[in-house]
């Protein structure tokens, strides 16, 4: 799975409520997950606790940056897999 283009291909087919946004040129990643995020009581928790994937939460980069989330897809192939796959599965879960 290339980085960012196969990355946003999986985010909208397996990730409902998340919007990925394609970078132009880096391994960081930023979804629009503003729908989910009052649903699930802060989406970047949601997913460390409920998927074992930490992502950056965007409330740190100022206002604005609520319900958005940043992944590093800068890592081997099976770890991005495998920790979309998680990510996948809880929001399937928590429907």
């Amino acid at each position: 799975m290339p980085a960012s283009g196969e990355f946003c291909e999986f985010a909208t087919e397996h990730l409902p409520g998340i919007t990925p946004i394609r970078p132009d040129a880096s391994f960081l990643v930023w979804m629009d997950a503003r729908a989910l995020d009052l649903k699930v009581g802060g989406i970047q928790k949601f997913f460390v606790n409920r998927a074992g994937v930490n992502l950056y939460d965007g409330r740190v980069y100022g206002p604005g940056g609520e319900g958005f989330i940043r992944l590093n897809v800068g890592c081997p192939r099976s770890l991005l897999l495998q920790g979309l796959e998680r990510m996948s599965a809880a929001l399937t879960i928590s429907s």
